[in-house]
């Protein structure tokens, strides 16, 4: 009981002696484990190694439990402790040694409850439960993040922009499709050799290719005025890409601009539609 007065008269368990902070320790540190250990089946953990702290850790818990201002029957909960010898005909250490068992059962279930996951929590590590011996894991089983709507729509504005592409192309002038092929192949609209190919100055090219971006985006308004702002504005870049793909397999055929556009094309990735 020594350990248990001291303890009591000095307030926490630093301010008392090696004999009683071993002592203290040691209690926090086998209760804890035999607490955690009929508690495992509340959280995802099997091990009850892998769910107790120190011996000094463990009491440490209990005394800051204790140091909550909460109470039992008015008195905080060390006052209580000590409050249950009176009267009673159980041996102090018992009486104390109990409650302090009971107050530790609660601070068991709550730090496990804080640290761990539940144990209907499966990880997606694992192999999924069948009766069957397997090498995959539950998140081979889980839906990919492909939205299935998403992937529709953008297939049918490919769609859309590679008919309508192919029926503006033919209109196209050649300075346009020029920049259009050279926009596609990233080459700047101010490339000296580029604008010595349109015959004309860097400001009318540029001035073309904006009017040309309006266009398009004007002709979608035109033909799909029940869409949404969303899809044709998806629909104009699709098919301003359609046609500046149009316009860079052109130039590849075009002796001229085999003079100044690379021969090396770029990977083939569009913005909402497809080669």
């Amino acid at each position: 009981m020594q350990p248990w007065n001291e303890w009591k008269e000095r307030c926490a368990v630093l301010r008392c002696s090696p004999e009683t902070r071993e002592a203290l320790h040691t209690f926090g540190g086998q209760r804890y484990r035999t607490l955690a250990q009929r508690c495992l089946g509340m959280i995802n953990v099997s091990n009850v190694d892998l769910v107790s702290p120190s011996d000094a850790d463990a009491w440490h818990l209990l005394e800051l439990h204790m140091a909550l201002p909460e109470a039992i029957n008015g008195k905080a909960y060390k006052e209580w402790l000590f409050a249950r010898i009176e009267g009673s005909g159980d041996a102090p250490f018992d009486i104390v040694q109990g409650g302090a068992t009971l107050l530790m059962r609660s601070v068991v279930r709550e730090h496990l409850r804080r640290e761990y996951l539940s144990a209907t929590h499966v990880s997606a590590n694992q192999p999924p439960p069948s009766l069957r011996p397997t090498d995959d894991k539950m998140e081979e089983w889980l839906p990919g993040t492909l939205d299935t709507a998403e992937t529709v729509e953008a297939a049918e504005l490919a769609a859309l922009a590679a008919e309508h592409a192919a029926a503006l192309f033919g209109d196209l002038p050649r300075r346009l499709r020029i920049a259009l092929a050279a926009r596609h192949l990233h080459i700047p609209l101010s490339s000296a050799g580029l604008l010595a190919l349109v015959g004309c100055q860097r400001s009318a090219l540029h001035t073309a290719f904006r009017e040309f971006a309006d266009r398009v985006s004007d002709y979608v308004h035109n033909h799909f005025p029940r869409d949404d702002r969303d899809t044709l504005r998806d629909l104009a870049l699709a098919l301003f890409e359609r046609l500046s793909l149009l316009c860079a397999d052109w130039a590849e055929t075009d002796h001229g601009c085999r003079t100044v556009l690379p021969m090396q094309r770029p990977t083939r990735q569009t913005t909402g539609a497809t080669p």
